[in-house]
């Protein structure tokens, strides 16, 4: 994989997961070939944890997503 698939990926991966938006983040997946997950329910917790771990969100959209995890008894690890 080069550099600038690499900058494309994580452009579009950033771009999805700000959206908040199910089916943005479905043709994201789609696109580079993510496995899409089951459910609407599981996107959107999805979206939230891969919020928390993305460094170039800004902080303020990370800590929402944080706190919209633990409001609903999720914790923001990957596992």
């Amino acid at each position: 994989m080069t550099l600038d698939v690499i900058k494309r990926y994580n452009k579009d991966r950033d771009k999805a997961v700000l959206s908040l938006d199910v089916e943005t983040f479905k043709k994201f997946c789609k696109k580079w070939g993510n496995p899409i997950p089951p459910t609407d329910e599981v996107i959107e917790i999805t979206m939230r944890k891969m919020a928390c771990h993305i460094t170039s969100l800004p902080s303020d959209f990370r800590t929402e997503a944080k706190k919209w995890l633990e409001d609903r008894g999720y914790t923001d690890s990957l596992n």
